[in-house]
């Protein structure tokens, strides 16, 4: 049987369309209610912005959060066979409202390894960040790879997708996913207000169910080395070009590891694969038309779903979801630009945070300033930068347009050029010497999100700042 989708919109808005602006939950009374709960609620953590320790508390993980009592009777039918929804849809409507709590709010997604009759502790697949601002209606997600080297509380360092299974072992208070938030909080500086764990068996399901889903595919995977499920391999291929998937292949498309940015490439596919899930959740339908579902829908798959959030907040967070626009959603990876490679005295070879390139990217995704772009020009005229443009792509003279409108903008370029590559289709910004205000002002003249600036490691240019310009600027520099 089908599973409606409602039930898709539900759990895919909260548990992976979250990051499209849904991650809104309660922020005040569910917490305090958490912290009173909670032994580990004076946790510390370490704060990349160089703001001072403070006290942390991570939320009490629920298992299965029980259905509410609220809940609007079923339709009652007319001796001629004809249901009176009008009713029930008017009692939902007055029984859940989107969430209206004005500050931000962060929420951490974890994925775990786990198949029908396995058992724990498992170690994480997926680590995603989700905060959302729902005054200014705006979202950002970033994933965290697999192989980081961090701090866990309470036990010796290791790599940050271990956080979960520790935590469940040792019945670290809240279970896995409250050390996994507490090991971000403390080595990411990120509050995490509330957590959301899923398997397999889940995403199978709910993808099933809204099957196919469109996703574009950038350039060839081939893996011959991907894990079939029964403790074997087998071999994925995908071609280039937008394809519709079924819920095995999709899975398959986020999983894939043997590319050549590893992991780093694998965490932009989840996020591309979250926000079509999303497109395609969304264009079933709206929330108020189906909710009288939802309490048998959370039913059926709340084993497979482990979260602090309330049934109720589930709903408000979905209600809220669908005024979220794609275009406010902002998507960061913690890529070779924020960590560096490192072999461990044991032969490991594991990710390091590189801290002074973390720091700007956190700011922009979980503590954004807002600064108008006069306020911008003003911070930038004390930064003093030197600029670099190089063409990133095989259009001829790009390097040099760019030059002519950025001197219109009122910068000096001391150099233009090409990059070692010609296949950029997004312009990025690398600040080889820190300058946050004149990166961000270009950013924002140039129309691109802030998670296109980059910290400078490759000692490309002898200048501040590159712009390595890519395809998506050539209407603006030609005025197209």
């Amino acid at each position: 049987m089908r599973i409606s989708p409602w039930m898709i919109l539900i759990l895919l808005i909260v548990v992976m369309a979250a990051t499209a602006g849904a991650a809104v939950v309660a922020y005040s009374g569910v917490r305090q209610l958490a912290i009173e709960a909670s032994d580990i609620a004076e946790l510390s953590f370490f704060d990349p912005l160089g703001l001072r320790p403070s006290p942390t508390p991570v939320g009490v993980f629920h298992s299965a959060t029980p259905t509410p009592t609220h809940i609007a009777a079923a339709p009652t039918a007319d001796p001629a066979g004809q249901t009176e929804p009008q009713a029930t849809e008017v009692a939902l409507a007055e029984a859940y409202t989107p969430w209206s709590d004005p500050n931000r709010i962060t929420l951490l997604l974890l994925g775990i390894d786990q198949r029908r009759g396995e058992e724990g502790p498992f170690r994480t697949d997926t680590m995603i960040v989700l905060t959302l601002d729902p005054v200014r209606r705006t979202a950002a997600m970033l994933s965290i790879p697999r192989d980081l080297w961090v701090s866990i509380p309470g036990f010796e360092p290791g790599r940050i997708n271990t956080a979960n299974s520790i935590g469940d072992a040792f019945q670290f208070p809240g279970g896995g996913p409250a050390l996994a938030a507490a090991t971000v909080e403390r080595n990411l500086g990120i509050h995490i207000d509330h957590t959301v764990r899923v398997n397999f068996d889940l995403f199978l399901t709910v993808v099933d169910a809204i099957a196919p889903v469109e996703v574009c595919v950038p350039r060839t995977i081939h893996d011959e080395q991907y894990p079939d499920g029964s403790y074997g391999i087998m071999t994925v291929h995908f071609d280039p070009g937008c394809q519709e998937m079924n819920a095995e292949q999709l899975l398959q498309y986020a999983r894939v590891r043997h590319t050549d940015g590893g992991d780093f490439d694998r965490a932009q596919r989840q996020q591309q694969v979250i926000l079509a899930l999303r497109d395609r959740v969304l264009s079933l339908g709206g929330v108020q038309a189906l909710l009288s579902q939802a309490p048998a829908l959370w039913e059926a798959v709340r084993e497979n779903i482990q979260t602090t959030l309330s049934f109720e907040q589930i709903i408000s967070l979905a209600l809220l979801a669908q005024d979220i626009p794609p275009e406010n959603i902002t998507q960061a990876v913690l890529d070779a630009n924020y960590v560096q490679f490192v072999t461990t005295a044991s032969g490991d070879q594991v990710l390091y945070l590189r801290g002074d390139a973390i720091r700007n990217l956190v700011q922009d995704l979980f503590n954004p300033e807002q600064l108008s772009r006069e306020d911008l020009r003003r911070l930038a005229s004390s930064e003093d930068v030197t600029l670099s443009v190089v063409n990133g792509t095989t259009t001829q003279g790009l390097a040099t347009d760019t030059r002519a409108w950025l001197e219109s903008q009122g910068f000096t370029v001391a150099e233009i050029g090409n990059a070692t590559t010609s296949d950029y289709r997004e312009t990025i910004i690398k600040d080889y010497t820190n300058n946050p205000y004149t990166a961000r002002l270009l950013a924002s003249l140039m129309g691109i999100p802030v998670t296109r600036v980059r910290p400078g490691s490759d000692n490309a240019t002898i200048y501040d700042i590159q712009i390595v310009v890519g395809e998506d600027l050539i209407p603006l520099v030609r005025g197209q």
